[in-house]
Protein backbone atom coordinates (compact mmCIF):
# COMPACT_ATOMS: atom_id res chain seq x y z
CA UNK A 1 0.00 0.00 0.00
CA UNK A 2 1.55 3.36 -1.09
CA UNK A 3 1.04 6.79 -0.45
CA UNK A 4 1.05 9.03 -2.99
CA UNK A 5 3.39 12.30 -1.99
CA UNK A 6 0.74 15.07 -3.39
CA UNK A 7 -2.61 13.66 -4.05
CA UNK A 8 -2.12 11.40 -0.44
CA UNK A 9 -0.42 13.28 1.89
CA UNK A 10 -3.27 15.70 3.79
CA UNK A 11 -2.73 18.25 6.10
CA UNK A 12 -5.17 17.65 9.15
CA UNK A 13 -6.49 21.16 8.78
CA UNK A 14 -7.27 20.79 5.13
CA UNK A 15 -9.54 17.31 6.32
CA UNK A 16 -11.17 19.35 9.07
CA UNK A 17 -12.50 21.62 6.64
CA UNK A 18 -13.16 18.97 3.69
CA UNK A 19 -13.99 15.95 5.32
CA UNK A 20 -16.80 14.75 3.49
CA UNK A 21 -15.19 15.31 0.04
CA UNK A 22 -11.97 13.22 1.19
CA UNK A 23 -14.05 10.80 2.62
CA UNK A 24 -16.13 10.10 -0.70
CA UNK A 25 -12.65 10.11 -2.96
CA UNK A 26 -11.11 7.59 -0.38
CA UNK A 27 -14.08 5.70 -0.86
CA UNK A 28 -13.85 5.93 -4.37
CA UNK A 29 -10.00 5.16 -4.90
CA UNK A 30 -9.15 3.42 -2.15
CA UNK A 31 -5.74 4.78 -1.73
CA UNK A 32 -4.89 5.82 2.06
CA UNK A 33 -4.62 9.53 2.97
CA UNK A 34 -1.59 10.75 5.53
CA UNK A 35 -2.96 13.06 7.80
CA UNK A 36 -0.15 15.22 9.32
CA UNK A 37 -0.09 17.91 11.63
CA UNK A 38 2.64 20.70 11.84
CA UNK A 39 4.09 18.72 9.45
CA UNK A 40 4.29 15.60 10.98
CA UNK A 41 2.41 12.36 9.89
CA UNK A 42 -0.31 11.84 12.74
CA UNK A 43 -2.68 9.51 11.08
CA UNK A 44 -3.46 7.42 8.05
CA UNK A 45 -6.92 6.98 6.94
CA UNK A 46 -8.48 3.58 5.07
CA UNK A 47 -11.35 2.93 3.55
CA UNK A 48 -13.81 0.35 5.52
CA UNK A 49 -12.92 -2.49 2.95
CA UNK A 50 -9.12 -2.27 2.74
CA UNK A 51 -9.12 -2.10 6.42
CA UNK A 52 -10.71 -5.03 6.31
CA UNK A 53 -8.49 -6.67 4.06
CA UNK A 54 -5.71 -5.91 5.92
CA UNK A 55 -7.01 -7.21 9.66
CA UNK A 56 -7.82 -10.26 7.55
CA UNK A 57 -4.29 -10.36 6.49
CA UNK A 58 -3.02 -10.12 9.90
CA UNK A 59 -5.45 -12.54 11.47
CA UNK A 60 -4.91 -14.81 8.71
CA UNK A 61 -0.68 -14.39 9.23
CA UNK A 62 -0.65 -15.12 12.95
CA UNK A 63 -2.48 -18.07 12.70
CA UNK A 64 -0.86 -19.37 9.95
CA UNK A 65 2.67 -18.89 12.79
CA UNK A 66 0.67 -20.66 15.39
CA UNK A 67 0.30 -23.42 13.20
CA UNK A 68 3.72 -23.56 12.04
CA UNK A 69 5.06 -23.24 16.20
CA UNK A 70 2.64 -26.20 16.86
CA UNK A 71 4.06 -28.45 14.31
CA UNK A 72 7.73 -27.38 15.43
CA UNK A 73 6.82 -28.27 18.75
CA UNK A 74 4.80 -31.62 18.05
CA UNK A 75 1.87 -30.58 19.27
CA UNK A 76 -0.51 -31.65 16.14
CA UNK A 77 -2.50 -34.55 15.32
CA UNK A 78 -2.69 -36.92 12.31
CA UNK A 79 -5.79 -36.76 10.38
CA UNK A 80 -7.02 -40.17 11.62
CA UNK A 81 -6.38 -38.93 15.44
CA UNK A 82 -8.54 -35.47 14.76
CA UNK A 83 -10.80 -37.66 13.31
CA UNK A 84 -11.22 -40.02 15.98
CA UNK A 85 -11.32 -37.11 18.52
CA UNK A 86 -13.71 -35.35 16.79
CA UNK A 87 -15.88 -38.43 16.31
CA UNK A 88 -15.50 -39.71 19.76
CA UNK A 89 -16.93 -36.04 20.99
CA UNK A 90 -19.79 -36.13 18.88
CA UNK A 91 -20.68 -39.67 20.25
CA UNK A 92 -21.03 -38.71 23.86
Amino acid sequence: MNIRPREGVKPISDFRRDSARMLKALNSTHEPILLTQRGRSVAVLLDLETYERLEYVARLRSSYQKGVADIKRARCLTHAEAEKAILGKLDS
